[in-house]
């Protein structure tokens, strides 16, 4: 729970592809990967800052940022 909401989730890949091209630079987005709800096996897509490239990690990695969304 944070700013009185408890309903805060993961986007998906290309949720937040999409909200990294509207709002890159208002969302101070600084850090170069962001994890998001997709999944391939045991390994979760990752997305950089422009959104134009993608990656994929073990889950186990411990070192991703996130950007938790809300729909509104």
């Amino acid at each position: 729970n944070t700013g009185g909401y408890g309903d805060w989730f993961l986007p998906s890949k290309d949720e937040l592809a999409i909200m990294l091209s509207n709002i890159l630079s208002e969302g101070n987005f600084t850090y170069w990967y962001y994890v998001t709800s997709s999944e391939i096996g045991d390994k979760v897509w990752c997305i950089d800052k422009y959104g134009d490239q993608y990656n994929y990690f073990p889950k186990t990695y411990s070192n991703f940022r996130v950007r938790a969304v809300r729909v509104f």
